[in-house]
């Protein structure tokens, strides 16, 4: 999937750095959505009981998006602002805590323009990643401005 992602990101001209970040992202996102869901709130999709993520991507002449959403909706939005600001405070380097150490997340952020988090409690999670596609000198991943959105449904 991460091969297939990048391929299609080349073909429409991405530069090598917004692939490498992009294939980066992927990887986190995929690991996040197939593995460390809790594992009481897996649901049983595929050949035995084998997890699941849908990735769907897009993009204009200035933005790339991707989108990894999962089954499960065990995400808090608490979470999400906790291990980033963790992550950060911590230079990268957080303890783990009963929810993780968040370090995926920050290094989400750290790759991209914008990070979307969207929770529908107990039904999904999915997380959307846009990347500039502009020329180098208007690059906002390179200038450290981003952008973090959580949405939780009641």
């Amino acid at each position: 999937m991460i091969g297939e992602v990048c391929a299609w990101a080349e073909a429409i001209g991405a530069r090598t750095p917004v692939v490498h970040r992009l294939a980066n992202v992927v990887d986190e996102l995929l690991m996040n959505a197939l593995h460390d869901a809790p594992r009481e709130s897996r649901p049983t999709i595929g050949v035995g009981g084998e997890s699941r993520a849908l990735v769907r991507w897009g993009s204009d002449d200035r933005t790339l998006a991707i989108s990894v959403m999962d089954a499960f909706g065990a995400l808090r939005q608490r979470d999400v602002i906790d291990h980033v600001r963790r992550a950060r405070e911590e230079r990268g380097r957080p303890e783990l805590d009963e929810h993780g150490a968040g370090l995926g997340l920050y290094l989400v952020l750290a790759n991209v323009v914008s990070l979307i988090v969207n929770v529908d409690p107990g039904l999904r999670t999915e997380v959307v990643c846009l990347f500039d596609l502009a020329p180098y000198t208007r690059r906002a991943v390179d200038s450290g401005v981003r952008s973090l959105h959580v949405f939780a449904s009641p």
